[in-house]
């Protein structure tokens, strides 16, 4: 049987790796887990709601995230200028009233005097419009830029989703870690206060298997997960805040599942992944959008050399109850009259420079947008077949960290065997206890940034990471 002081020992450097474990937890700064929370018939805290899944959380943060909300509103303006542009065959009406004073006025064009004395209300009424009847091409291509605009708006949506299910899935799957190590470093203190209660039993039987420097050794280690602790829980409280301000809801919804496991997914060949990044990644559909808009200006741009055809009509009518009308109809009146008129009209800017300049200038932007385009493909296929590879070697690396960590197990078994039979050193057990725990981080460790990876890779290429996770357990 083994000595309280060969216990000690051995614990020791276990409680060392849980450290180390413990602190990779920390390293997610920004993510971590929640504290242990009291469910009761599949209920979560005491709130009486059901924990909230990855999938729900995601699809609560895109309804409800403000980066979400600012994005619809800004397809709602590209949305208002195409109803605009639908609408321009709607004829243009404007409408002038002038009500005023004048003094009386008699006579006609030929004798006649104005009576200052004699003053009265003077009323005028200017009605005028015009409907375009063909403008070569000009609303036509309104109305196309407008329509691309809507598709630049939805594809700013995409780009602001993916943002918020980006952020989302950091936050969550670094939850899954920490509250899987939160139960090791649980472990490590366990294991601490048995190792002290040993202690102190030998130094108050004042036994020869007591040593200061084993209780030494101890307080170290007690105050390593005593500040462990506190980062744990700290982070922990971060994350609970991310989480609630990502999608609104409480924090008692959090409740991640109790075993870390990789999202099932086949990543295929990198070619599949590119394809569908081409067609369906945000930023390249917002600079598609942006592209179909300046072709359309600068087309409007050369149809604006050209004049627009329209016709119109006006309507006057005066009334002034102190000035005489006239008798002839081709006596000037602006007082006691009405006249009204319609006819085809034709209208052109003759600015030939600005013309001939703003030209130029749109033709430049449509260059411009082109070459920003062929970039964003660049750093496209670069980011798409960077989150392939890292998640392809990762998913790798799980697979030998699974390896490893059942070869683990099986070294430690084989070790305490010896040792009890005593054919084997003390070395040799810590040695294989420290990388069973090692091993056993590493793969939790591993699961996570595997499951990071993928949505990483999802994101780059468009998709939602709803879509890949099972529809039970996430």
């Amino acid at each position: 049987m083994l000595s309280p002081r060969r216990i000690l020992t051995l614990l020791l450097p276990v409680v060392a790796i849980v450290l180390l474990g413990s602190s990779a937890a920390h390293g997610q700064s920004s993510e971590s887990a929640r504290p242990e929370v009291v469910v009761a018939d599949g209920q979560a805290g005491t709130s009486g709601v059901g924990a909230c899944t990855l999938v729900e959380a995601l699809a609560t943060a895109v309804a409800r995230h403000p980066l979400m909300q600012a994005a619809r509103e800004n397809t709602a303006v590209f949305e208002a200028r195409l109803k605009a542009a639908n609408l321009s065959w709607i004829p243009t009406a404007g409408l002038k009233s002038y009500v005023s004073a004048t003094p009386g006025k008699w006579g006609d064009a030929l004798k006649g005097g104005t009576d200052y004395e004699d003053w009265g209300p003077y009323l005028r009424v200017e009605l005028s419009g015009y409907i375009p009847v063909y403008t070569f091409g000009k609303l036509s291509k309104l109305r196309e830029m407008a329509g691309a605009g809507v598709d630049v708006g939805k594809a700013q949506e995409q780009i602001a989703r993916a943002q918020v299910e980006r952020l989302v899935a950091q936050a969550w799957y670094a939850l899954e870690l920490t509250s899987r190590l939160g139960p090791i470093l649980e472990e490590g203190e366990r294991y601490l206060a048995r190792a002290r209660t040993y202690l102190e039993k030998l130094r108050d039987e004042d036994s020869e298997e007591y040593d200061d420097v084993d209780m030494l050794r101890l307080k170290v280690y007690e105050s390593e997960v005593a500040a462990q602790r506190l980062d744990l829980e700290r982070t922990r409280e971060l994350a609970l805040t991310g989480l609630q301000l990502l999608t609104g809801l409480d924090s008692e919804r959090f409740l991640p599942p109790g075993k870390l496991t990789p999202v099932p997914a086949d990543l295929g060949e990198l070619a599949t992944w590119l394809d569908q990044a081409f067609g369906s990644r945000g930023e390249l559909l917002a600079l598609d959008g942006l592209l179909r808009v300046q072709t359309a200006r600068v087309s409007l741009e050369k149809r604006r050399f050209l004049p627009d055809l329209f016709v119109g009509a006006f309507y006057t009518w005066a009334k002034a109850w102190t000035v005489e009308q006239q008798g002839s109809p081709f006596a000037y009146d602006p007082y006691n009259s009405w006249y009204a008129g319609a006819g085809l009209g034709l209208k052109l800017d003759l600015d030939l420079a600005g013309r001939l300049g703003g030209l130029d200038e749109e033709r430049a932007n449509l260059r411009r947008f082109a070459a920003q385009r062929e970039a964003m493909r660049q750093l496209v296929t670069l980011e798409v077949e960077k989150s392939w590879r890292e998640a392809r070697d990762l998913k790798t690396k799980l697979e030998l960290h699974r390896t490893a960590y059942k070869a683990a197990r099986g070294w430690v078994i084989a070790k305490v065997d010896l040792y009890e039979a005593g054919l084997a050193p003390l070395r040799d057990l810590t040695d294989a206890l420290s990388e069973f725990f090692k091993r056993r981080l590493a793969f939790e460790q591993g699961v996570m940034e595997y499951n990071l990876a993928l949505a990483t890779l999802v994101h780059a290429c468009g998709g939602r990471l709803e879509d890949i996770l099972p529809a039970k357990v996430e």
